[in-house]
C-alpha cells in the first residue's frame, strides 16, 4: 500500500495519537528519508538486510545494494527520484524521533501493507445512513485528497485531530468561523467541497503549496489555497475520466464560514504539519455569497 496512508493507520490503530502525532506531522515536512528506507518500501528487502544498510549514508548503501545486487544503477536512479515523498518522510521521522526500533517498523509497515485501505476505513466507521449512497464517492475523493495535498504542498495530512478526537467533527457543526474556499464538481457525481481553517493555519496552506511566505491573511492567501482545491480537485477529475465519469469544475469560491450547525454536511477535521483545518463535502453550495476580500 502508498506508504502515505501509514501514517493514517498508525492513528486508526491509536500507535500514535495526541501531542505525537501533531510533532511527528512537523517533523516529517522537515524530514529526508534516507536511502534504507525508500529501498525498504520499493523491495522486497529482508528486514536484516534493512538494519544492514540503516545506518550507512547514502553512498555506502548505494554500494552495499548494488554489491548484494538487490538494486541496479536503473533501480537506483529510480530510488533517488523518490527523494521528497511525505509518506516515506514520515517513516524517517518515526525513526529519528525513535518513536520504533527499526524492527518495530519493520512489523509495523507489514501490518499496513495487508490491512485494508485507512482513509475508507474511517470514513466507513463514522459515515451514517445521511450519506449511505455518497459513501464510495466520498471515500475515493478523501483518498484523492490526502494524495494531492501531500505532493503539492510537501506536508503529511491525516484524518484526526491533533489532540486524537474523533476525526468527523460533530457530523456539521463548525466550532467557530473559519476562512474558507468551496469548489462545485459537477458531472454524472455533483456535489460541493471545501477547506477551512483559521488565519493562522489558512496561510501556512497557502504557504506550503505557493512555496512563498504568506504571513497574514490576504488576496494572495485566497488565491493560493483557491488553486491549491482546484488543483486537488482537477486531479480527481482525471481519476473520475478514467472511470468513464463527466466532471465539470466549477470556479472556486471564497468567503467566511459561519459558526452555526451545517444540515447535511460532512466535515472532517485534518491534521497537517501547518496545523488543524476542516475538509467538507456537501451535496450543496454551503458559504454565504459574501467573499473574504
Amino acid at each position: 500500500m502508498n506508504s502515505e496512508f501509514f501514517p493514517q493507520y498508525l492513528f486508526n490503530t491509536n500507535q500514535v495519537n495526541g501531542e505525537k502525532i501533531s510533532f511527528l506531522l512537523k517533523q516529517a515536512a522537515k524530514s529526508e528519508a534516507a536511502l534504507a528506507v525508500r529501498v525498504l518500501r520499493k523491495y522486497s528487502i529482508r528486514p536484516e538486510q534493512f538494519m544492514e544498510i540503516l545506518p550507512l549514508n547514502d553512498k555506502e548503501a548505494e554500494e552495499k545494494l548494488l554489491e548484494a545486487k538487490i538494486v541496479d544503477e536503473k533501480g537506483l536512479a529510480a530510488l533517488r527520484s523518490e527523494s521528497g515523498d511525505v509518506g516515506l518522510n514520515f517513516i524517517q521521522a518515526l525513526l529519528d524521533a525513535k518513536i520504533y526500533t527499526p524492527e518495530q517498523l519493520v512489523e509495523q509497515l507489514t501490518a499496513f501493507d495487508s490491512s485494508s485501505c485507512p482513509i475508507c476505513a474511517v470514513l466507513e466507521k463514522e459515515l451514517g445512513e445521511e450519506f449511505e449512497l455518497e459513501k464510495d464517492l466520498f471515500c475515493q475523493y478523501v483518498r484523492s485528497f490526502v494524495d494531492s495535498i501531500n505532493r503539492f504542498t510537501g506536508e503529511v495530512v491525516i484524518i484526526a485531530g491533533a489532540e486524537g478526537v474523533n476525526p468527523i467533527y460533530a457530523l456539521g457543526i463548525m466550532p467557530m468561523e473559519y476562512n474558507a474556499v468551496s469548489q462545485r464538481v459537477d458531472g454524472d457525481q455533483p456535489f460541493v467541497v471545501g477547506i477551512a481553517a483559521v488565519d493562522e493555519t489558512f496561510c501556512g496552506m497557502a504557504s506550503s503549496y505557493s512555496g512563498e511566505v504568506i504571513p497574514t491573511l490576504n488576496d494572495m492567501a485566497v488565491d493560493s489555497v483557491s488553486e491549491l482545491l482546484n488543483v486537488v480537485n482537477g486531479i480527481y477529475a482525471v481519476e473520475l475520466a478514467r472511470q468513464h465519469l463527466e466532471v465539470d469544475l466549477e470556479m472556486p469560491r471564497s468567503a467566511q464560514m459561519p459558526a452555526s450547525p451545517q444540515p447535511n454536511k460532512l466535515i472532517l477535521k485534518v491534521s497537517a504539519a501547518s496545523g488543524e483545518l476542516y475538509l467538507i463535502l456537501a451535496k450543496e453550495e454551503f458559504l454565504p455569497p459574501i467573499t473574504i476580500f
